[in-house]
């Protein structure tokens, strides 16, 4: 897996992007825990599934759209950060 295009798409020279990519990946400490962070908060998520008494509430359905887009969002980065696994590797 090459690295995720998101991480160099606001640079405009390929000097620009492989200096900024050296950076990145020197942070390697910083970026494990950055990734076992939001690993933590994705786990929490699940764990806040729909309960019956959920229903009661008759606004569940958006506390539900609420935790599935955060769910989302983290997935997406969750993604990004695995590239620069792959890329150090």
């Amino acid at each position: 897996m090459a690295l995720a295009l998101d991480w160099v798409k606001h640079l405009r020279t390929p000097a620009d992007k492989e200096a900024f990519i050296k950076k990145l990946l020197s942070g390697r400490t910083a970026l494990q825990r950055l990734t076992e962070l939001m690993v933590e908060d994705g786990i929490s998520l699940t764990d806040k599934e729909v309960s019956e008494t959920d229903f009661e509430d008759p606004n569940w359905s958006h506390k539900q759209a609420f935790r599935n887009g955060q769910r989302s969002v983290l997935k997406k980065y969750l993604r990004i950060m695995a590239s620069t696994r792959k890329e150090k590797e």
